[in-house]
């Protein structure tokens, strides 16, 4: 009995280990993903283009328009 606790701890600490290890790299992704976010954000031409394409909506999607 005491064998197979000690089968059961053992086996408890390897999948802590590679829980920990898979955390990590989970980590390491998501920072990766937020340079490369962050790098694309900073030469992106989104800042010098305008906020919206059309300045109005054109009237058939026009909201106050609509007659119910």
């Amino acid at each position: 009995m005491v064998d197979l606790a000690n089968e059961y701890l053992d086996h408890e600490r390897k999948m802590v280990h590679a829980l920990y290890q898979l955390l990590g790299s989970e980590r390491d992704m998501v920072q990766g993903i937020r340079d490369i976010i962050q790098t694309h954000d900073r030469s992106s031409l989104s800042s010098k283009f305008p906020k919206t394409l059309l300045p109005t909506a054109p009237t058939p999607f026009n909201v106050n328009d609509v007659v119910m």
